[in-house]
């Protein structure tokens, strides 16, 4: 039992370190004074995102709903994986390893950025609410808003725009789609996917202050001038 606790002590704070290495030192401004709070019933906005939500349980096998069980995978594996070919050089912790690094970087900022409003709203899930099930298990039933998905897929898309610049069409349409996928997959209202789009946005507006960020956008685009 010792053995496996000072284990589980170790893993932790191998874990920790490496957060701790991946975060950075950035203001985090308080999205619930930026973005507007999720719509209320009886609104027009709120009737919308009831009526795509519902509708989105019945596209199931297709390929669209393929590709947003694709696009659930919240890693860096799963992000390079939906980025690279519209990025236009594969993604990898070996290949790429500045870029891998800023995939890090966003994963960790997102929950800063969006963990504070998804708990003060307490939305609920559209398939939680309308009892169906989500293209993938979820958990979190009522953090429907913002969606941190979204969040996260922008950010990435404005940043590897940013890197290569040459593919920022193709970048920016896989990171509107990537965002569309939560309302494809049931877990995201319309309105929870936008206001993740501006979520984002703000992120990435933040991390330019940040000398260690833009350090890691240098080596970035050095990596892809090689290839």
């Amino acid at each position: 039992m010792i053995r496996k606790i000072l284990f589980v002590g170790s893993l932790t704070a191998i874990i920790s370190s490496a957060f701790a290495a991946d975060r950075l030192n950035i203001d985090i401004p308080d999205i619930k004074q930026i973005i507007p709070p999720p719509p209320t019933p009886g609104t027009l906005l709120y009737q919308n995102d009831m009526n795509i939500s519902h509708a989105s349980f019945f596209i199931k096998n297709t390929n669209r709903y393929k590709l947003a069980q694709s696009d659930a995978n919240y890693s860096p594996e799963g992000f390079a994986q939906a980025f690279e070919k519209a990025f236009g050089h594969q993604i990898s912790k070996k290949e790429t390893p500045a870029i891998w690094k800023i995939l890090n970087q966003l994963e960790i900022a997102e929950g800063e950025f969006t963990k504070p409003a998804k708990l003060f709203y307490h939305r609920t899930r559209p398939f939680a609410y309308f009892h169906e099930k989500a293209c993938v298990k979820t958990d979190n039933i009522h953090r429907s808003y913002p969606s941190g998905h979204t969040t996260i897929g922008w950010a990435i898309a404005l940043t590897l725009s940013e890197i290569n610049p040459s593919r920022t069409n193709q970048i920016m349409k896989r990171g509107y789609e990537f965002g569309q996928s939560r309302i494809v997959c049931g877990v995201h209202y319309p309105s929870d996917v936008n206001a993740g789009y501006l979520v984002g946005s703000i992120m990435f507006s933040q991390l330019q202050t940040s000398p260690e960020f833009q350090k890691e956008i240098k080596l970035a685009k050095k990596e892809i001038s090689k290839n």
